[in-house]
């Protein structure tokens, strides 16, 4: 049934056409007649139209063809003969601004005037250029012609329909897409009748034009055409659009310049071949100046709109990057450069970090929407209350960050004195109760009072101190709130701690631990191993290895330094598996380098590790992963490692000597339950600290108990060995009671694992004492 219509419609478009060929009268009122269909449907489409007001352009650009055609027929009837030129030929011209006001009053993905004046003068260049192609294109004696005012209508027929077709061609890729079907059949009807007119000039110029020549054919079917986009103006609702393609983009911005560059070709080729000036160029190159003018203005002005929008999206990414949404204060990345700036400066400050208490609580049990408001309660409190120098910061979850300047508002520049000093703790003090006192003791959250309660860490900077990394900054933040939290006085419910001189130095020591821990490879950590020697026999009965930290930034660091630090920042189980990887790797390699039988190795053990079920399989790992007999492991543990849970120990331990590893409690008798630990953990050996050995040859009470330790080992079947073992007196005294295992520097100091080999056959070679080159200095603690 849809075909019908269309077919109907194409009959009457073809017979409209048929007429125009065929009559003159005919030809002018069938024009006038469809000009006046179009314009009808086009008035009649609906106010609510996105494009109406085009639409109401073209409407009269068009009714100005149709009073042009029934003036022509009136003339034609009148005269007996169709008029040529003459008012009706200067009427129709009338369309042509009507119908460019129309094109460029449709709705555009971007609507501003700059796009609109860049389009005009683009449709002006190309009308200038084709002018201007036109008179080069002539014979001399017609281009002299046509600046005479009774034949510039020839020109103007060509001159007009170039600016309306692109005019229309600049606007179609500009167009919202709803309204791109009409503009792109406007478009269209433009450009037939635009040929038209080209062709009527011609025909005009020479003499052969008539209502039913192919100009008119063509005049007809461009009103068709229009027709047809006035039928499709009808119900085009505003919509948001996406950009125009980067094609379609490109057509507006090439098109008009094509027959200027022919032009210019065209006047290029005429000068080198020596032809004479031609008149009339004057007004066709003042036309496309101005174009160009217009155009150049317009880019410029769209220019500085674009550097000033990409200038505030960049202000705007930069505002984002720096701030925290949910309380729009500085967030970790503006608050590191500004401590960073600080640092360079050398000016004195103190930064307060703030926990609030509870917060984790109030979000699981009222909401976020609750958590929310108590950030932004707490936030806007500080910045209110704080001096008005300090920069507040939210660094966390629950924690918020304050830069105080010191020297001003809170206490005076030569108040702070040294970081770790009285005066510098004091000035700590003053700014976290300046933070402090800017917050409530209660906020109203909903229908209740929430009690505000917060942790208070401090860090100093005093004048001229050495500049400190951001992060070492928050590091020791970190600390000092952790201090804080686990301290106990209180101020207004607020527990504070001001970071001192040595604690710093703990922190920055635990930063450069944790960096150490952060390379795959631990290359700044590495094992060292003394020997456990058989008195008696003068031979190595084993190993013990030992772990060895040597920062680039704080040289060797002592076990007794960073093994608590590792502790504090739970990274002691990736150290364990590290000597594990190791001592099975060094075993492997002195085996395959014919350093003759096996010489177990013990590793010492931390609580999380002997309470760790998983113990026993990662020690098995190791020692399968490098081809290590299983018994050749040795481990050591510490009385003060175990108070806690001596039944998940007992359990992994058992596991441990199941699998052929022997088990000693390192440092005995300086615990709490030494007799504990021997009865419910079952070792197989004891190690007697050092401190029963040296102190046994001046004191007799302590040499009674070296010897009551050596007989209970014996009575229960343990092996006992004497650490700390540093001169022949001392060896003597132990081997005097009983005990032959010994280890200390009388043998050797802790060395590297490439002088092992050399060092085990020059003790089972003289049994005698040795202290290879290149052995490891003591260390604390080790």
């Amino acid at each position: 049934m849809r075909a019908r219509p269309a077919l109907l419609a194409a009959g009457a478009a073809a017979a409209s056409l048929a007429a125009v060929a065929a009559d003159d009268v005919a030809s002018y009122l069938v024009r006038a007649l469809t000009a006046a269909l179009a314009a009808g449907l086009l008035l009649a489409g609906g106010r609510a139209s996105a494009v109406r007001p085009g639409r109401l352009l073209l409407a009269g650009a068009l009714l100005v063809g149709m009073a042009s055609g029934v003036l022509a027929g009136v003339q034609a009837v009148l005269d007996g003969t169709p008029p040529v030129g003459g008012a009706a030929a200067v009427l129709y011209l009338g369309y042509a601004p009507l119908a460019v006001a129309g094109l460029v009053s449709v709705p555009w993905v971007r609507a501003d005037l700059g796009g609109r004046l860049r389009v005009l003068a683009d449709a002006a260049v190309a009308g200038g250029a084709l002018w201007y192609l036109v008179v080069l294109a002539v014979p001399a004696d017609v281009s002299a012609a046509l600046t005479r005012p009774g034949e510039a209508l020839q020109v103007v027929y060509v001159v007009l329909p170039a600016l309306v077709v692109a005019t229309a061609l600049g606007v179609l890729p500009l167009a919202a897409p709803a309204a791109r079907p009409f503009v792109g059949w406007a478009a269209a009807g433009m450009l037939v009748l635009g040929a038209g007119d080209v062709l009527y000039a011609w025909q005009l110029r020479q003499g052969t034009y008539a209502p039913t020549s192919a100009a008119a054919v063509l005049n007809q079917a461009a009103l068709l055409v229009l027709a047809v986009a006035a039928l499709r103006s009808r119900g085009v609702a505003a919509a948001a659009a996406a950009p125009p393609a980067r094609a379609r983009a490109l057509v507006p911005a090439l098109l008009p310049y094509a027959p200027l560059v022919l032009a210019l070709g065209l006047s290029a080729v005429r000068h080198a071949a020596g032809a004479p000036a031609v008149a009339g160029l004057a007004a066709p190159v003042l036309v496309v100046a101005t174009g160009v003018l217009v155009r150049h203005a317009v880019a410029t002005r769209v220019a500085a709109r674009l550097v000033q929008e990409l200038a505030d999206e960049a202000e705007d990414a930069r505002r984002r990057a720096t701030t925290d949404e949910p309380t729009g204060l500085a967030n970790r990345v503006a608050l590191a450069a500004h401590l960073d700036a600080l640092g360079r400066d050398g000016r004195p400050f103190a930064f307060v970090v703030v926990d609030v208490v509870g917060f984790r609580t109030l979000n699981d049990n009222h909401g976020h929407e609750h958590g929310d408001a108590l950030l932004r309660a707490v936030a806007g409190h500080l910045v209110a209350g704080v001096p008005g120098a300090s920069l507040v910061a939210r660094v966390g979850t629950d924690q918020f960050a304050v830069v105080v300047p010191l020297g001003g508002g809170v206490g005076g520049v030569g108040e702070v004195g040294e970081v770790g000093g009285v005066g510098g703790v004091a000035a700590g003090e003053r700014a976290a109760r300046d933070v402090t006192g800017a917050l409530p003791a209660t906020l109203p959250l909903g229908r209740v009072r929430w009690p505000l309660r917060v942790c208070v860490g401090v860090v100093l900077r005093g004048p001229g101190a050495a500049p400190s990394a951001s992060a070492e900054l928050l590091v020791e933040a970190d600390l000092a709130l952790r201090r804080a939290k686990h301290g106990e006085g209180e101020e207004r419910g607020a527990a504070v701690h001001v970071l001192d001189g040595a604690t710093r130095d703990r922190a920055r020591e635990a930063s450069a631990l944790r960096e150490a821990l952060a390379d795959p490879d631990l290359a700044e950590f590495d094992v060292h191993y003394q020997p456990v020697v058989d008195a008696v026999a003068g031979r190595v009965r084993s190993l013990e290895a030992l772990l060895r930290w040597t920062s680039p930034v704080h040289g060797p660091v002592s076990p007794a330094v960073f093994v608590p630090l590792a502790r504090e920042v739970r990274s002691l189980g990736v150290l364990t598996d590290h000597v594990l990887d190791r001592v099975a790797r060094d075993l492997r390699r002195w085996h395959d380098e014919g350093a003759g039988a096996w010489t177990p190795v013990a590793v010492n053990l931390t609580a999380a590790d002997v309470t760790d079920p998983a113990l026993p399989c990662r020690l098995a790992a190791a020692l399968d992963r490098h081809g290590v007999p299983a018994g050749l492991l040795h481990v050591e543990l510490t009385e003060d490692g175990l108070l806690h849970d001596f039944g998940a120990a007992r359990r992994t331990l058992a596991a441990l000597q199941e699998r052929g590893v022997r088990v000693a409690v390192d440092d005995f008798g300086t615990g709490w339950s030494s007799l504990r630990y021997l009865r419910r953990l079952q070792p197989d050996a004891v190690k007697l600290d050092r401190e029963f050995v040296q102190a046994a040859l001046h004191e007799p009470r302590t040499r009674v108990l070296v010897a009551a330790v050596a007989d209970l080992a014996a009575r229960l079947g343990l092996d006992c060995v004497a650490e700390g073992v540093e001169t022949a007196d001392e060896l003597d005294l132990v081997t005097g009671v009983g005990i032959r295992l010994v280890q200390g520097y009388h043998f050797s100091r802790p060395v590297p694992a490439a002088a092992v080999p050399a060092l085990v056959a020059s003790l089972d070679a003289g049994g005698g004492v040795t202290t290879p080159a290149g052995a490891a200095p003591a260390a604390a603690g080790a």
